[in-house]
């Protein structure tokens, strides 16, 4: 008993954590998209990048279909030929304002973040991350009442 006491212990205290993080950053609500440089982005010692989770060997389509809004997935597709004709005419990615443009011209928006959040486009390789700023995110917490690490 004392045992299976020992393993579900911290299970259940992580999961009491993650409802009370879940329940209290309601309490920050999210903003419109925004997207940024990740290169010069994380050049600020405050920018992390946050989640990284998305991989795949087609990084834009596999990022967008996690990240855009559900009415903007049909035109992912769209955006991905745009992308693909732009890198054979230039023979590079785009940067990020043609990126910000295409998505415009396509009609595709990113999910809402948190306000201390941003969409990170990496121009090299084509990938988009979600960028944090911390110290946005501790005043934010802070003034939610959430605890920080």
């Amino acid at each position: 008993m004392g045992a299976v006491v020992r393993k579900t212990l911290p299970v259940f205290g992580i999961i009491v954590w993650s409802l009370f993080l879940h329940t209290y950053a309601a309490d920050i609500p999210k903003v419109p998209a925004n997207i940024v440089d990740s290169a010069k982005a994380l050049k600020d010692p405050n920018i992390i990048v946050a989640d990284q989770k998305i991989r795949g060997n087609d990084p834009l389509s596999q990022a967008a279909s996690a990240y855009v809004t559900v009415r903007s997935r049909a035109k992912v597709l769209n955006l991905k030929h745009a992308v693909d004709l732009q890198k054979a005419l230039h023979g590079k990615q785009p940067t990020v304002e043609e990126f910000v443009q295409l998505l415009k011209e396509h009609g595709v928006e990113f999910n809402p973040l948190r306000p201390f959040q941003m969409y990170g486009y990496d121009e090299k390789t084509g990938t988009i991350t979600i960028l944090e700023n911390t110290k946005e995110k501790a005043a934010h917490y802070k003034k939610a009442g959430i605890p920080t690490d």
